[in-house]
């Protein structure tokens, strides 16, 4: 059995190679966050841009979290966005997060979505997201 170690950088499509986080998708799909440059899909040995022209939030994008349902999660430090289908919905303190720099976004067994902030922990509940009180049980992740 033989491995080969590949390297992508700018020349490959890689923009911008300051990369802060990878998710794999169910369809093996890697999907690349990085600081600045926004998020890449590698598919099919290239790799395709998805920025602010896009409708991402912030090119800075610090967490990737391929959810159940198919869609991406993704921590951009200001705020949240998801993207389904190649379209974005940006969450921001209109959608119940409060003030703060985002750094980590899970889902849970029950599939439920978290974000973890500088505030502290929200979960999505009904399209908003709710601060997560520590007197509510903590659910499997």
């Amino acid at each position: 059995m033989s491995q080969c170690l590949c390297i992508y950088n700018e020349k490959d499509g890689l923009l911008n190679s300051c990369v802060w986080s990878l998710a794999e998708d169910a369809k093996h799909d890697l999907w690349v966050g990085t600081w600045g440059g926004g998020l890449f899909q590698f598919h099919e040995g290239r790799f395709i841009q998805y920025s602010k022209p896009q409708g991402l939030q912030s090119d800075v994008v610090l967490d990737v979290l391929a959810a159940h349902d198919g869609s991406l999660w993704l921590s951009c430090g200001d705020g949240l966005s998801q993207m389904r289908d190649g379209l974005f919905r940006n969450y921001t303190m209109a959608d119940g997060l409060p003030d703060g720099p985002y750094s980590a976004v899970c889902e849970d067994q029950a599939r439920g979505i978290w974000a973890d902030s500088y505030p502290g922990t929200e979960h999505l509940l009904g399209g908003r997201f709710e601060p997560f009180s520590a007197s509510e049980e903590i659910p499997q992740m």
